[in-house]
């Protein structure tokens, strides 16, 4: 068993080849090894699981980090060899580790034994010093960061830069305010509908026209004061109808001048009327 640990040890300490794109890295890793009853089908990756949590729970390693291989031991029927491999994580010392099982669970068969009776029946049978190895892992550099821009993505962008300077200056030499501001409603109402359903161009077109009806409100006209009633003629006055003859001209006098004949019409028959009243004349013996 001793022999066969040496020529592992030797064969860990060469690196491999790296593959294609990776290069390798040297990464310590601390083993134990013990034997135990069974054959290595006995062993299913669930109590190997069982076999890496006791040992972290002791070394204070991820189970994740720690690998258990089981195999036949070609020398002893019904024996298996059980290696676990701890991956000694960076800013730790695999020394301190092999020293932590030395002295711990690995000190003799009946702790070792006592530790992993939760491991589905595990019977230790013998158990040997941890050892430090190295292993190497192929370690692939981090991708390179692709372009910002595919080709696709370029040629959409220049397509869609050109077209749109195209629409543009045809919009410039072309359309007028009224179209475009007819354009613009018709962008809207679609924009509307397609975020709020059938109901979005309805309500463009509501608030549209509440904008135009809004934006064509007029002041409100000032209404004239009511002239003053005039008063009603007088009872004693009597007012002549003015005939009009064909043919005669349609120019009439300035209102000045029949206000002026009518008062002198008026005084000079009140002043007849006096004068008969005064004399006891009557006017119907006056005339011819």
């Amino acid at each position: 068993m001793i022999v066969a640990c040496t020529v592992t040890l030797m064969i860990l300490s060469v690196a491999p080849p790296a593959p294609p794109g990776a290069s390798m890295v040297e990464v310590d890793l601390v083993r134990a090894e013990f034997q135990a009853q069974g054959e290595a089908s006995e062993y299913p990756p669930s109590r190997r699981q069982s076999i890496a949590t006791r040992f972290s729970s002791y070394t204070g390693i991820a189970a994740a980090d720690i690998a258990v291989f089981v195999t036949d031991d070609p020398n002893n029927a019904n024996i298996v060899d059980v290696r676990v491999d701890h991956t000694i994580p960076t800013g730790t010392s695999a020394a301190t580790i092999a020293s932590t099982l030395n002295n711990g669970i690995l000190r003799g068969v009946d702790v070792l034994q006592a530790a992993l009776t939760q491991t589905g029946g595990t019977i230790v049978t013998a158990v040997f010093a941890a050892t430090v190895a190295t292993r190497y892992v192929a370690v692939y550099p981090p991708p390179a960061p692709g372009p910002a821009f595919t080709e696709t993505m370029i040629i959409v962008i220049t397509v869609g830069g050109v077209l749109a300077l195209v629409a543009l200056i045809f919009i410039a030499r072309q359309c007028d305010a009224q179209r475009l501001n007819e354009f613009t409603t018709l962008v809207l109402g679609v924009l509307s509908r397609f975020r709020g359903g059938g109901g979005g161009g309805q309500e463009g077109k509501r608030g549209a026209r509440e904008t135009t009806s809004k934006s064509t409100v007029r002041a409100p006209i000032a209404t004239p004061p009511p002239s003053p009633p005039r008063p009603p003629p007088s009872p004693d006055v009597i007012v002549p109808k003015r005939s009009v003859k064909v043919g005669a001209s349609s120019q009439q006098p300035p209102a000045s001048a029949s206000v002026e004949n009518l008062l002198k019409r008026i005084q000079r028959q009140t002043k007849e009327l006096s004068e008969r009243v005064t004399t006891g004349t009557n006017p119907k013996d006056d005339a011819p």
